[in-house]
């Protein structure tokens, strides 16, 4: 498989992640009864184990990656944040613009700074 075909497979993949993204200012699931396009969780309730900043180097991308520190502490989470700025790696998930914020794995916001409180609304203690 070459370089090209393994992009392409993994762009597929990130659009399908992103086809289920939660959209900020949607609830942040668990409910069954609002029309917000959260998932609904069944199951086991699991603790947030990532949360990724995507970005360059800017100041955009390193205050997110502060907010989403300050996030974290307050929830009492034991997480460390991982800044992702290599663009080949940044391109596997498949978003545009950045900085963008990944919790478990799953692209939740792009394009903006967000405070620390829109963060926490993304992550489980």
């Amino acid at each position: 498989m070459g370089l090209m075909d393994f992009l392409k497979r993994k762009r597929a993949e990130a659009d399908a992640v992103n086809r289920d993204m939660i959209t900020l200012g949607s609830c942040s699931g668990g409910c069954a009864g609002c029309s917000c396009a959260a998932p609904v969780m069944d199951g086991e309730y699991t603790t947030t184990e990532s949360v990724r900043v995507l970005g360059p180097a800017g100041d955009a991308s390193r205050m997110l990656a502060h907010n989403a520190q300050q996030a974290v502490d307050a929830a009492g989470l034991q997480i460390k944040i991982e800044h992702l700025t290599d663009m080949a790696e940044i391109m596997l998930y498949g978003v545009m613009p950045l900085p963008a914020l990944v919790v478990d794995d799953v692209v939740v916001a792009t394009g903006r700074e967000l405070s620390p409180e829109e963060i926490g609304a993304f992550l489980k203690a």
